[in-house]
């Protein structure tokens, strides 16, 4: 098998921290909200290299709570 790596033109990314900001309310917290912004952001990666692997995002903060 060969690996063929594409090249996406034209996406902009989008600001998951202000997406999510407008559907926060005052009662969450605020270190859990920065963590599941912080592994949403990271799933998210364009670049497959940069991109969490399946055991790593079940290692982020988010998902262990640590």
């Amino acid at each position: 098998l060969q690996n063929i790596k594409r090249v996406l033109v034209n996406i902009k990314p989008r600001d998951i921290g202000s997406l999510l900001s407008g559907h926060a309310t005052a009662d969450e917290d605020p270190k859990m909200l920065s963590n599941f912004k912080d592994l949403l952001e990271k799933i998210f990666m364009l670049d497959p290299e940069k991109r969490l692997t399946v055991s790593q995002a079940l290692n982020h903060p988010f998902i262990t709570g640590k």
